[in-house]
């Protein structure tokens, strides 16, 4: 399967155009790179939200949580502007958002021409049972600097796939603890997108 996805992306060479659209993880300049909040003093973040990728308006404006999906999420705590661009209710409140994948994981105009990654490989990644290893190991290292959170809310079952395996990581079964000791919340909810919060 994976080696027709290839030649489909590739048109018959042998490369792995998805494992290279991923490389763009580390690279925040790229024009579909969407940085999580906030970009530094992660240490003082008390409650996270953890989505899947950014889309259409998270990429216009530069930031996560905007459009359908943000305002969902703002309605649900009686805030007007999409969630994302609620700076002065996130930094109060010492919230942070953050998306597994910092790039898109579905078609963004005439992306697949310009990364030369299809739709069938994002869905593949998308609707897989496992985690992508080049994926997970940027998650992961990203998890890393919030070291204070007590509350994780995470949104959808793609986050929770990479979530779930990133507090079985042996070294951070601390975090399964804290929870059964009532000290760590983890909630899992639909995606914001769905338009669920409300109800």
């Amino acid at each position: 399967m994976g080696d027709k996805m290839t030649k489909i992306a590739g048109k018959g060479k042998n490369e792995n155009f998805l494992e290279k659209y991923l490389n763009k993880l580390e690279n925040p300049t790229d024009s579909y790179f969407v940085p999580d909040y906030p970009k530094e003093n992660h240490e003082e973040i008390k409650t996270l939200f953890i989505l899947e990728s950014p889309h259409v308006d998270e990429i216009e404006g530069r930031k996560p949580l905007q459009g359908s999906a943000g305002k969902n999420v703002s309605d649900f705590f009686g805030l007007t502007k999409p969630f994302g661009e609620e700076k002065e209710f996130l930094i109060k409140h010492k919230i942070g958002i953050v998306n597994v994948s910092n790039i898109p994981l579905q078609l963004i105009d005439k992306k697949s021409d310009k990364h030369q990654v299809t739709a069938i490989e994002l869905n593949s990644l998308r609707t897989s049972k496992n985690t992508n290893s080049t994926l997970y190991a940027f998650f992961q290292k990203k998890m890393k600097k919030y070291k204070k959170v007590d509350t994780f809310i995470i949104c959808g079952a793609f986050a929770e796939k990479y979530f779930d395996k990133y507090i079985l990581d042996e070294k951070k079964l601390s975090i399964i603890k804290k929870h059964y000791q009532g000290k760590i919340k983890i909630l899992k909810v639909p995606h914001p997108s769905y338009g669920h919060y409300i109800k």
